[in-house]
């Protein structure tokens, strides 16, 4: 069967008995079929058939959307409409009757309705004839500057119509321009049959659409400044105008722009400013509705201007970001960010209007009425709804959605009792309101407390660090007209409980604590005078030992064995008549015994002292080997012994100890070498011998025979383990040398001092 001879029935049958047939001829698949708002819906991959409960077809029995694969349909309880596709999501329709005209490649700015005409004004500076009993358009006129139209008005005196793109044109019923002004103009108003008002960049003024005739505006037409071969009288210049508005009940034109507000009359050529409270007022928009001048501020007020100049600030315009306004038959229709609104001449205030629902304010560009329809340029392109308001008025839906009691989530109670220590409280809600979720504002209260308004985009109350206490938590969603008759949409109740330290048994027992703090605290001090008098005691004894070890360096470093070697050795260069020699070994002897009684004087040496004094020690110490023993000390490359320092009388012990234990007993050319070195931010003294070495050394003295008892190295050791006792933190550490055979082959000394400089 060809496609042309389809011919689809749907029967509905209750009880066996054919109630209902439907006539789906339009649709070959029918992919879901339900009952929904009074209507009997059949979704195809070509859109949707809808029959009334009799079985009459909606919509000339032709698909709904026959370009969209509709899979589904539901009819909410504002009567508005919600159809699910399978591909493109979700499409919302407030009213069946309400039709989307879409305009390819532009969006429509204003709309001039004349009986059944209508025409659509572009962002590209285009005029099209709009049919809308098929949704047609048809292009009349397209300017060559592509530009968005500013003003699109019909002049109800000629039939001509005005174009305005920054330059504005005249055009005649065939859309011809018979009037071509290149200015920056803003805004145009026909006031007779003989003049335009407009308004501008730097001016404002009339236009003269023909010189013939008579006009109450001749005069002061002809008292201005021309322009345009004498077509255009500037009256006001120098400033920014944007809008312009004329009130044929009291003769007047109002000009809007950057520095104020004015109003001319033909019969009084002086101009005129209209304030407001002694303020400028700077109208972005201007419109005449009940015989009154409307004004919507640059600070988002609504004014109302009488014929006396008398200005009113509609109060409930405050707080609103508005975005333009539109007179529609009877009603003055205000697009807010919170929806959109008309003007109650009653109460001189912008009520909420069940109009043009489902549309979004922001995207209105104009509104003309046109029979029982309302003609809508949006973004989207031109809507066609009927002009009847929607009855239907549904709240939004408040839910409280959670509560978080210092950061850890609940599901929300009507009441919670919480600990004193559970006072982060955060609430938080969701708003339900799809057609604008700004139209209504959020206010809260606490107990008896005033109505306080909260962001819904936030989502959450935060109340931080609550005493304790009970608070009872109200919600309103709506607009305050007075506080006593407001129910609350929704409460939540938050009983924190008082502290335990508000308790009397608390009470007792922290006098308790306190008198056992203050016996504590007593006790502690009493030990720590006692702990800083056994310290000083320490101190005291440590300084003794200190100096008692001095003492018991400068024995070990002046003994008498070293004094009769060395006054042996000057008494032989004397028997010897060898003058010389007993007169430098002497002037050594003297400067050496000298030096150590110096230092017994410092705490510290710098290292240059120290080397001194260890060279004049050694060149005497040399003397007693017959030139068999040979001596070197160095010093690493950027250590300064002018100001580097360490402990006096450390180095010497240790040097005594390897010549007299370690070279004495070596027979054949004995070395010692003293090294001075950084290591790590400590100073390292190296001392290496190549004598017989620590065993063999013990070895010979426990055969001795004199047994003489060598107490340098143990009272050196004594005085380091003392200095170590106020941090300084000396090591020394001793090293066997060995041969390839593995025979003594001397001892290396490393004393680590950590680096004191002046």
């Amino acid at each position: 069967m060809d496609k042309g001879d389809f011919h689809g029935l749907i029967y509905e049958l209750i009880g066996g008995v054919n109630k209902v047939n439907f006539d789906v001829s339009g649709i070959r698949y029918v992919q879901a079929a339900m009952f929904s708002g009074n209507y009997y819906w059949f979704c195809s991959t070509a859109g949707t058939l809808a029959f009334d409960a009799k079985g009459y077809p909606a919509n000339d029995n032709k698909p709904l959307f026959k370009d969209k694969n509709i899979s589904g349909v539901f009819n909410d309880k504002e009567g508005n409409y919600w159809f699910s596709t399978l591909n493109e999501g979700i499409m919302f329709v407030p009213d069946l009757n309400m039709r989307l005209t879409e305009m390819r490649n532009c969006s429509p700015s204003f709309i001039v309705t004349n009986k059944d005409e209508v025409y659509i004004s572009t962002n590209k500076n285009e005029v099209y004839s709009f049919n809308h009993d098929n949704n047609t358009l048809l292009l009349r006129y397209r300017d060559s500057l592509s530009h968005d139209v500013l003003a699109f008005r019909r002049d109800p005196y000629g039939g001509e119509f005005m174009l305005v793109a920054q330059s504005l044109k005249v055009l005649n019923q065939n859309f011809r321009p018979t009037l071509f002004y290149s200015r920056a103009i803003k805004g145009i108003i026909p006031i007779d049959d003989k003049y335009y008002a407009y308004s501008g960049t730097s001016i404002a003024g009339l236009i003269q659409k023909h010189s013939g005739g008579r006009s109450k505006w001749d005069s002061l037409f002809r008292s201005s400044h021309h322009d345009m071969d004498g077509k255009v009288a500037h009256i006001l210049t120098g400033y920014r105008f944007s809008s312009v508005a004329y009130s044929p009940y009291t003769s007047a034109i109002y000009f809007g722009g950057n520095n104020g507000l004015y109003k001319i009359t033909p019969d009084n050529i002086s101009i005129r400013e209209v304030t407001s409270d002694n303020e400028q007022i700077y109208a972005t928009q201007l419109e005449l509705f009940d015989h009154r001048i409307f004004a919507i501020t640059a600070t988002n007020t609504l004014l109302v201007i009488d014929s006396n100049d008398q200005v009113t600030t509609v109060k409930d315009s405050k707080g609103l970001h508005l975005y333009r306004m539109c007179p529609v038959n009877d009603e003055l229709i205000v697009m807010t960010d919170r929806g959109i609104k008309k003007y109650n001449s009653r109460s001189g205030s912008l009520i909420s209007t069940g109009i043009l629902r489902g549309i979004k304010s922001e995207e209105i560009r104009d509104i003309k009425p046109l029979g029982d329809l309302l003609m809508v340029a949006t973004n989207r392109g031109i809507i066609t709804t009927p002009a009847k308001e929607n009855t239907i008025a549904a709240a939004p839906i408040f839910n409280i959605t959670s509560i978080s009691i210092n950061s850890r989530e609940y599901i929300p109670q009507k009441r919670h009792d919480l600990g004193y220590d559970e006072n982060n409280i955060e609430i938080r809600y969701s708003i339900i309101y799809y057609r604008n979720p700004d139209a209504h504002s959020l206010y809260y209260k606490i107990n008896d407390g005033k109505w306080t308004h909260n962001s819904k985009a936030s989502g959450a109350l935060k109340l931080a660090s609550l005493s304790p206490g009970n608070y009872k938590i109200a919600f309103y969603i709506g607009e305050l007209s007075g506080e006593t008759s407001i129910i609350p949409t929704d409460t939540i109740t938050l009983n924190i409980q008082p502290p335990f330290w508000n308790t009397a048994w608390f009470l007792t027992m922290v006098v308790f604590l306190v008198v056992s703090l203050a016996y504590t605290y007593y006790r502690w001090q009493t030990g720590l005078l006692k702990k800083q008098n056994q310290l000083l005691t320490d101190k005291v004894e440590l300084e003794r030992n200190l100096h008692k070890s001095v003492l018991t360096s400068i024995r070990s470093q002046m003994n008498p064995h070293f004094f009769y070697n060395a006054l042996n050795t000057i008494q032989a260069f004397i028997i010897a008549d060898d003058k010389r020699n007993a007169s430098t070994y002497l002037s050594k002897f003297s400067k050496l015994t000298r030096t150590i009684l110096e230092m017994t004087e410092k705490e510290t040496i710098t290292l240059a002292e120290e080397i001194n004094a260890l060279r004049l020690y050694l060149d005497l110490e040399k003397v007693r080997f017959n030139n068999e023993f040979q001596y070197s000390i160095n010093t690493e490359q950027g250590i300064d012994p002018e100001i580097t320092r360490i402990p006096s009388m450390i180095v010497q012990p240790y040097i005594e100890n390897s010549i007299k234990h370690g070279l004495l007993h070596k027979n054949g050319e004995k070395t010692l070498q003293v090294y001075f070195c950084k290591n790590k931010g400590n100073l390292s003294i190296i001392i290496d011998d190549n004598g017989i070495g620590r065993k063999k050394s013990m070895e010979l003295n426990k055969i001795r025979t004199d047994k003489h008892k060598s107490f340098a190295t143990k009272a050196t050791m004594k005085r380091i383990e003392i200095l170590n006792k106020e941090n300084k933190n000396i090591g020394v550490v001793y090293t066997d040398k060995s041969d390839e055979f593995d025979r003594p082959a001397g001892t290396t000394v490393s004393i680590t001092i950590p680096l004191i400089k002046e």
